[in-house]
């Protein structure tokens, strides 16, 4: 099926997210954001039999009223 990721993306974080949704061939529809995407990481070690995860996530910012305005004003659109 054909998918369109909305997505609120800013900064650094948020060029490596949309270049690797494209990568993937998803559709993206970027609503810019003053604040930097968070980064996340998992560390996954399989060395004592079965995986056990650890999940790493950087704080994440509340979009503004504008940003969050714009996210509901473009899901509407669809």
């Amino acid at each position: 099926a054909s998918v369109t990721a909305l997505v609120p993306l800013g900064g650094a974080g948020g060029v490596i997210v949309a270049r690797e949704l494209g990568r993937e061939g998803i559709d993206v529809d970027i609503v810019p954001i003053d604040n930097d995407t968070r980064m996340c990481a998992s560390i996954v070690e399989t060395l004592a039999g079965s995986p056990e995860s650890t999940d790493l996530y950087e704080p994440a910012t509340a979009l503004s009223h504008g940003e969050q305005n714009e996210v509901l004003r473009r899901l509407s659109d669809w």
